[in-house]
């Protein structure tokens, strides 16, 4: 037939023979390919077609590994994410209670941990401003991946929306400061 244009609409890790696809293209009188995809999906096309330049990492983008619901097997579950590819750990601060068992697993970890630092909205109270110059002190001492967990959290507690307000302003310029990455 003749036509000059090929328009396809697909997600490209389900097909099976991409490059077929692309040599009966080629093969055509077609002048155009129009390929409309998600952005997930052109990764996966070029992951599964070129693993030397497009390798992917799996990552925990969010965890309280150091919590006490962790506690007993903390280790254990670090270990079966590891075995089924995840490479990074990272870990957004609630508070500063937690901060020296963030630093424990970081120490027992040092390639797969990566911490954060911030207050979390619903630890946010009236005298915030004390722990709010602690956490600035810690980011002049030290490398963090981003700041977080942070936020305003109308789910739990309202009592101290204000204060979460100007604490989470607050937040959000220690990482411009750092030219780091928020999490919420």
């Amino acid at each position: 037939k003749n036509f000059n244009t090929v328009s396809l609409i697909a997600v490209l890790e389900h097909l099976e023979k991409p490059n077929e696809l692309l040599k009966a293209f080629n093969k055509s009188q077609a002048k155009y390919l129009y390929l409309a995809l998600p952005l997930f999906s052109l990764g996966i096309f070029l992951e599964n077609n070129f693993t030397n330049v497009f390798p992917r990492q799996l990552s925990g983008g969010h965890t309280h590994l150091y919590t006490e619901v962790f506690d007993s097997d903390c280790d254990a579950v670090i270990e079966r994410a590891q075995a089924v590819g995840v490479k990074q750990f990272y870990l957004p601060a609630i508070d500063l209670t937690y901060y020296p068992q963030m630093l424990d697993l970081e120490k027992r970890y040092p390639q797969q941990i990566q911490l954060m630092m911030g207050l979390h909205p619903t630890h946010v109270k009236k005298d915030f401003s004390t722990v709010l110059a602690e956490i600035e002190l810690l980011f002049e001492q030290r490398t963090f991946a981003a700041v977080g967990e942070i936020g305003i959290d109308l789910y739990r507690e309202r009592k101290f929306l204000n204060e979460q307000k100007i604490v989470f302003e607050k937040q959000i310029n220690i990482a411009l400061h750092y030219n780091l990455q928020i999490v919420i």
